[in-house]
């Protein structure tokens, strides 16, 4: 179970489908709000949750993953003047 620290909950592991990865052991992580992945508190929290989820044997190693890791982003949702239906 994941603890209370600030950004312990900012990531989750992509368990659904629609999002090809580029190598078949990757790992997908998202989040709900626009970040900033270079904040240092966003860095932290994604090793965080890779150490929890044993993606990552510790949270060093976390960072190391992330280092090496492409980073694809994007944003989902509505713009300013659109309705959801």
């Amino acid at each position: 179970m994941k603890s209370d620290r600030p950004g312990d909950f900012l990531w989750e592991e992509w368990q659904g489908s629609g999002y090809d990865c580029l190598v078949d052991s990757s790992v997908i992580y998202y989040t709900f709000d626009h970040i900033d992945l270079e904040n240092d508190l966003v860095r932290r929290a994604l090793a965080s949750a890779l150490q929890k989820d044993g993606v990552a044997i510790s949270l060093g190693d976390g960072f190391s993953l992330i280092e090496k890791a492409l980073p694809n982003h994007g944003w989902a949702g509505l713009l300013k003047d659109e309705q959801s239906m």
